[in-house]
């Protein structure tokens, strides 16, 4: 599970995991088109949106105010790159984005 908010400078908002995990960059990197790669972080572009993912989990989505679609590419990030997240939990997530939509 995670929580998305306006990051502290209000210009960005954040996805971060309530539980540290530790995502494989490497496999995100061949999964997505990059602009930008460290062993900490990487950029991604997905969806119109740049996307800095960090090891830990958090993702700080840049260029967007959709929340949906943030949390939708939240869960999706940590479905696809973290071994231990469960089908579950994943479609647990999704239900409820879905229940809170009008």
């Amino acid at each position: 599970m995670f929580y998305l908010k306006l990051c502290k400078k209000k210009a960005a908002y954040k996805a971060k995991p309530i539980s540290k995990l530790h995502l494989d960059l490497s496999k995100i990197k061949k999964t997505y088109k990059t602009s930008f790669s460290t062993t900490k972080l990487i950029v991604i572009e997905t969806e119109g949106l740049e996307i800095i993912v960090q090891e830990d989990g958090e993702l700080l989505f840049k260029n967007s105010k959709d929340k949906k679609l943030m949390k939708m590419l939240s869960i999706n990030a940590i479905n696809n790159f973290d071994k231990k997240y469960c089908k579950s939990q994943y479609l647990l997530q999704l239900k409820e984005i879905f229940k809170n939509e009008k």
